[in-house]
């Protein structure tokens, strides 16, 4: 099985770095004007969704490889908890993102300070379970000397400091995103990176 498994784990590797590509293209999207570039976002929402589906095939294949879904097997690896727990979690809130925070870049939310609060908590989760899923992938050599709490308490290290990047960066960008926010820019100049609204001549009174 280990030719097997090495295929597996290159679909895997695979539909990460298809994650990472989806991910970084929404981020653009969203954040390089003062208008959510929509044309960007949908592919890149589907580039991420669908490798996040490929990466729950590859991922269980690769578990029943190396347990053959024995849960005593499972439970005694920590690090694969671990896994599984943050694959739940980030698919959960790709859902969440999905209908809450997308849908309030389309039509503005009632109650905008909720949906702000609620948006920087799901943006600040995602990102956190992305990095945290790339530590796991990487953290083989640390993986006897860790049990399933030290992997608890680093995800939680990993998640305060997400939020309180969302909180100083995030946060502001996106109370100035929703559609009818009065620091929105005309759509003419949001497609326009650069281009500067001009400051009215003076008027001229007379002598």
């Amino acid at each position: 099985m280990e030719v097997e498994r090495m295929l597996v784990l290159l679909l895997h590797v695979m539909c990460v770095l298809c994650a990472a590509v989806g991910v970084a293209f929404a981020d653009l999207a969203i954040f390089r004007s003062a208008r959510v570039d929509h044309a960007l976002l949908r592919p890149a929402t589907r580039i991420v969704a669908g490798a996040l589906a490929l990466l729950w095939v590859s991922g269980l294949a690769l578990v029943w490889i190396d347990t053959g879904f024995d849960p005593q097997e499972i439970a005694v690896r920590p690090k694969l908890v671990a896994k599984l727990a943050v694959a739940v979690l980030l698919t959960l809130n790709g859902v969440a993102l999905h209908t809450g925070f997308f849908k309030a870049l389309q039509q503005r939310p009632r109650q905008v300070a909720a949906a702000l609060a609620r948006d920087t908590l799901l943006v600040a989760l995602s990102g956190a379970c992305w990095f945290y899923a790339l530590f796991l992938g990487l953290a083989r050599p640390l993986a006897p000397r860790l049990v399933l709490a030290d992997y608890a308490g680093l995800f939680l290290l990993v998640c305060l400091g997400a939020f309180g990047v969302s909180a100083l960066f995030i946060r502001p960008r996106l109370s100035r995103v929703y559609p009818g926010s009065r620091n929105a820019l005309p759509a003419a100049e949001a497609t326009q990176p650069g281009v500067h609204t001009a400051m009215p001549a003076p008027r001229r009174t007379g002598t």
